[in-house]
């Protein structure tokens, strides 16, 4: 049975008295991948949630990057993070990564933390198993579909599964997994980290981005099933009154799109706290999603889909099931064909020539991320275990 004393919920708080949890996670942190702003905001927003939650990460000898997380990514110390040796050996491939997780998990169980928490979260399905092994009630979250030997077993012995997406839980549930142990819970956003007192142009000016032009903004990594490269070809289209600005990328993915398409502004990797600042410069902003892989068109919950929707900048985005379980076209959003620069230059265009159709779309994603915070979603979860 679980240790709980009391639990009481209303609109402002939800309180799990004397449960504690402990998140696991085989990352270097910080990290300029997405995933580090997911569990560090999850973690946060447990612990705001009346949770008594410690966050586990290796500590890998012979690494340089020593950043504070807290202060990387704008979260609060309202939970520890504690750090496990563990040795980088990703770069052997697979069987690299199991056995630096394997490490990690081997000191995280010499902690007095990780025999006492109610729970074991993780995203990471080998740290499920392994301690489901040990007797540990565990919680998976899952993010791309993975059903692997891991998977699997995570799926047959973990407590509850977290989905993203109501996709993902389809696609689970289409392998005999028990529905009523999987919850969906889309990624989110802090509302407040959106708050930006500068205007465009003053945003503009502080940032060196040209004033006289409109701005369509893409942020995330370059990689391919972003679809970033189906909005570099877009751009080709844009007239000398727009330019297109990127902000993401490895150094290597940089200089070489920047040969192709000498016209778009590359920014490069920034943390994830200055997103906002760049964000306000945009006149559109762009989720150019691949519809060619599964993650992309059926289990993603983009969190550049929240933070564009916070940001009071309207969006043209892929039309993509996925996609359509959070935006709406007309609505919220402008939807386009996938993998089209065409149609992604139409939609840009459509929004950039109509300013009344870009504030009542931008203005209805604002109200409708409210939904979508970081502490509402931890609210999903624990409301669901409750009961």
């Amino acid at each position: 049975m679980l240790s709980i004393k009391s639990w009481f919920s209303n609109k402002t708080t939800i309180t799990w008295i004397d449960m504690k949890i402990v998140y696991i996670a085989s990352i270097r942190l910080p990290t300029e991948k997405a995933h580090g702003v997911q569990i560090m905001k999850t973690c946060e927003a447990f612990s705001e949630n009346g949770i008594k939650i410690k966050l586990f990460v290796p500590n890998f000898i012979f690494d340089k990057k020593r950043q504070d997380a807290f202060e990387y990514y704008g979260v609060k110390k309202a939970f520890e993070i504690k750090k496990f040796f563990s040795v980088r050996l990703i770069r052997l491939g697979p069987i690299g990564f199991f056995l630096e997780t394997f490490i990690f998990f081997l000191s995280v169980i010499f902690s007095s933390d990780f025999w006492l928490a109610d729970y074991v979260f993780s995203r990471d399905e080998m740290l499920v198993v392994f301690s489901g092994i040990l007797g540990k009630k565990t919680i998976w979250e899952t993010h791309t579909g993975s059903y692997n030997f891991f998977a699997r077993v995570s799926l047959k012995t973990s407590t509850f599964v977290v989905s993203i997406s109501k996709g993902l839980k389809d696609f689970y549930i289409s392998k005999d997994v028990n529905p009523s142990k999987i919850i969906v819970a889309h990624d989110g956003v802090d509302l407040d980290d959106f708050q930006v007192s500068l205007s465009k142009e003053e945003a503009r000016k502080s940032l060196g981005l040209p004033l006289d032009k409109k701005i369509v903004l893409y942020a995330g990594r370059l990689d391919g099933w972003k679809g970033s490269e189906t909005f570099f070809e877009a751009s080709k289209s844009f007239d000398d009154s727009t330019v297109a600005v990127v902000v993401g990328g490895e150094k290597n993915q940089i200089e070489m799109f920047n040969k192709k398409y000498p016209k778009i502004i590359f920014i490069g990797y920034r943390p994830y706290k200055e997103l906002p600042l760049f964000q306000k410069t945009a006149d559109v902003l762009v989720v150019p999603n691949t519809g060619k892989d599964n993650v992309s068109r059926l289990y993603t919950s983009p969190l550049k889909v929240f933070s564009a929707m916070a940001s009071g900048v309207p969006i043209v985005a892929s039309d993509l099931p996925s996609i359509r379980e959070v935006l709406a076209d007309g609505g919220n959003s402008v939807l386009v064909l996938p993998d089209s620069p065409e149609a992604l230059f139409e939609g840009i265009m459509g929004i950039l020539g109509d300013e009344t159709k870009a504030g009542i779309i931008a203005k209805q994603a604002l109200s409708d991320v409210s939904g979508y915070s970081w502490k509402e979603r931890v609210r999903v979860v624990i409301s669901y275990i409750s009961k």
